[in-house]
């Protein structure tokens, strides 16, 4: 499990840093929602590394992380809903509940 999470960061890290440098921070953005797919950790690790080098700020990191967790968040209301509808349907609150708190805290 160790070895796949370090596999996962450094790529996630890599390629973070790469799309940050070639198209700005909706390179960031992209990388981020796309590890957010799997697991939020390496995508959040990954804009605070950056942030903590001075290559983003703040609020480039802060959004790059929720863009991440509503990735996993939707991948999961997803996986729920080919699950079947009655896991999705009880899920739906809580789940949109978290990402409109979560909006309206970054606005």
């Amino acid at each position: 499990m160790a070895l796949r999470f370090g596999g996962l960061y450094a790529a996630v890290l890599f390629v973070a840093a790469w799309l940050q440098d070639a198209i700005g921070s909706r390179g960031l953005y992209l990388a981020t929602a796309l590890s957010g797919l799997a697991d939020v950790d390496p995508g959040a690790l990954s804009a605070l590394n950056l942030f903590s080098d001075g290559r983003i700020d703040a609020r480039t990191a802060v959004a790059a992380i929720g863009v991440a967790i509503a990735a996993n968040m939707l991948f999961k209301l997803g996986v729920l809903a080919w699950l079947g509808r009655g896991l999705f349907v009880r899920a739906l609150l809580p789940f949109g509940a978290a990402l409109a708190g979560g909006a309206a805290g970054f606005l």
